[in-house]
């Protein structure tokens, strides 16, 4: 009797704690099943914190310059009101004459106010690659490839130089405004809302531990509740 009375007790608290999971399962399960009709899969995702617990904005870069601020995350680029596509990874940027320079370690991109790629470098136009390093020289571009710096003017022309400059150009980190900004404007479209329960309901956004922890309760809920029920004192067996 000890032990059925036991059983029974920890058969109830285990299934009211199971009950929050099953109940998170069933209500995900019932909005995937109609998520055309709720319009899920075209409505989406703006909260920052919900697009980063999704592992987007993995990559998120800022550089300051002229009192403007240029931004890459992921692999897209953006500044003013402009979003790019940009796949490769920018290692610096740098605002000269009104228009933004940004640099990939293979090339060179230049911007204008409207937000036009105006100008393309790389090997192939003589650009030395890999680039390690960018700086501003006299409103110049300037970089840094195998050692040796590097002048570029507006027309694209290189030229070496004999010297390193100052200024060398370096990214910070967005700061929590920026990213409650920029990450819904960059990453708006591209987080659906049926995405986010799919991640839910299968487990993949949750705790592994939670995930294996609650499967053992279902296992022990079922074989108590199988032994309670067939292992009733004599005088209440139904029969």
């Amino acid at each position: 009797m000890r032990m059925r009375k036991a059983l029974r007790k920890i058969h109830r608290w285990i299934g009211m704690i199971s009950a929050v999971w099953l109940l998170q399962l069933a209500t995900t399960g019932l909005l995937l099943q109609h998520a055309d009709d709720l319009k899920l899969t075209t409505s989406y995702v703006s909260s920052p914190t919900i697009l980063q617990w999704f592992d987007y904005g993995k990559r998120q870069l800022a550089w300051d310059s002229e009192g403007e601020v240029f931004y890459q995350i992921d692999d897209a680029i953006g500044f003013s009101d402009f979003k790019i596509d940009q796949a490769e990874k920018i290692m610096a940027a740098v605002k000269i004459k009104q228009e933004w320079w940004a640099a990939s370690a293979q090339g060179i991109y230049r911007y204008n106010q409207q937000g036009e790629l105006v100008m393309q470098l790389d090997a192939f136009d003589g650009l030395a690659t890999p680039i390690d390093k960018v700086a501003l020289h006299t409103d110049y571009w300037s970089h840094q490839s195998a050692g040796q710096w590097f002048e570029v003017d507006s027309n694209g022309m290189t030229s070496n130089l004999n010297h390193q400059p100052s200024e060398i150009v370096r990214a910070r980190e967005l700061d929590s405004d920026e990213k409650n900004i920029w990450l819904p404007r960059m990453l708006g479209n591209q987080l659906s809302y049926d995405k986010v329960l799919h991640g839910i309901h299968s487990g993949i956004k949750s705790s592994s531990w939670l995930n294996s922890l609650s499967a053992l309760a279902l296992f022990y809920l079922c074989f108590s509740g199988l032994y309670l029920f067939f292992k009733q004192p004599k005088s209440k067996r139904i029969s």
